[in-house]
């Protein structure tokens, strides 16, 4: 095994569903010499650009041609020879089996260690990989110290790296000023937990203030609200991809993710990464990710909410705060700054594995 911390890494990086963050990070390697390989499917809703070393199995798992790919797909991990393996918890056994085939040390990720509401059930394949890699991993690696707290203890190391914004660099538009700036955006696929009720109750209380410049509430992503949706709150009730978003969402005024339940998010990352100010609750780990002096809002106090509305409705509030925003994204969460906190956490890793393979009899 490589644990000099001078001599590139060979890792493997299996991503079933978060490829875009796993194609980043490994890209974010690459640029710091070493070499990646990832494994994924074609499930996002937004691919990314594929590396050469990458692999993609385009099959169902159950289906002769899946099988084939999962053949082929370890005889490629097996010959690349990683120092090390990231991956992701999955429901599709190949990419558990792909995890432990070379047989070098595994980190596994953890977004969330409890479900955010009754709709977020973990699929029983799910959980048994959680239990198997709980048991068989090296080390997991999690987004915020809210998710490291909730583990409790673990038989391995925990780290926690900052979650990148899933939206490629190059497609991040140049900060709005302060006079194109309109609106208030709640992004992502609706569930309970997203606490859309009180966002509009918030949002409600500030249209009759006196601090409303006639901004409106725009609601983008599918799913059940769990509330009554007004007709002056734009709804565009399907999935997006970033072509669409990116363009509203770095003209907002903020980003709301006021969610009742949350581990981090990564709808925060990417309006902090388009320098658009984020107002969050006090729910999990969402005011980690906040720009220093920034606080959050009670997750059920509405007032706390309009207030914050009021506050940003100003463009040129709006404005400074997006760009307080962006400067704390560029320090913490670009894919830079994250990769090399990747690369400290795997050669800790591989170090470790390092000595446990020499002092075995």
């Amino acid at each position: 095994m490589n644990d000099r911390t001078d001599t590139p890494l060979r890792v493997v990086w299996v991503a079933p569903w978060f490829s875009t963050l796993g194609s980043l990070w490994a890209d974010g390697l690459r640029a710091r010499g070493h070499r990646a390989m990832v494994v994924t499917t074609p499930m996002h809703f937004d691919p990314p650009p594929r590396h050469t070393d990458d692999l993609v199995l385009d099959h169902a798992w159950r289906s002769g041609a899946g099988m084939r790919e999962f053949a082929s797909a370890r005889a490629a991990v097996r010959a690349f020879r990683p120092d090390v393996v990231v991956t992701e918890i999955a429901r599709d056994p190949r990419f558990l089996e792909l995890a432990r085939t070379s047989g070098a040390p595994v980190v596994f990720t953890t977004h969330d260690a409890v479900p955010h509401d009754g709709a977020h059930r973990v699929p029983a394949l799910r959980a048994l990989s959680t239990r198997y890699f709980a048991r068989f991993g090296s080390a997991e690696v999690v987004f915020s110290a809210a998710v490291a707290n909730q583990l409790g203890h673990r038989r391995h190391p925990v780290h926690i790296v900052g979650l990148t914004s899933d939206l490629q660099p190059s497609m991040v538009p140049t900060a709005a000023p302060a006079d194109e700036r309109r609106d208030f955006f709640v992004v992502g696929r609706l569930s309970e937990y997203k606490n859309l009720g009180h966002v509009i109750a918030g949002y409600e209380r500030h249209r009759s203030s006196a601090g409303f410049r006639g901004d409106r509430l725009v609601v983008i992503g599918a799913g059940d609200p769990g509330c009554a949706v007004p007709d002056h709150v734009e709804w565009i009730n399907r999935r997006f991809d970033f072509g669409d978003l990116v363009p509203r969402l770095a003209r907002a005024k903020a980003s709301l993710c006021v969610y009742s339940s949350a581990s981090q998010s990564g709808v925060q990352v990417v309006s902090m990464q388009c320098s658009t100010a984020v107002v969050v609750s006090d729910a999990g780990g969402l005011a980690e990710y906040l720009p220093p002096g920034e606080q959050p809002v009670g997750r059920r106090d509405v007032g706390a909410l309009a207030a914050a509305l009021d506050h940003l409705a100003d463009p040129e509030a709006a404005a400074f705060a997006g760009a307080r925003a962006k400067a704390t994204y560029d320090a913490r969460y670009a894919v830079d700054v994250t990769s090399a906190e990747w690369e400290r956490v795997l050669r800790r890793v591989i170090h470790v594995a390092h000595g446990r393979h020499r002092s075995a009899p």
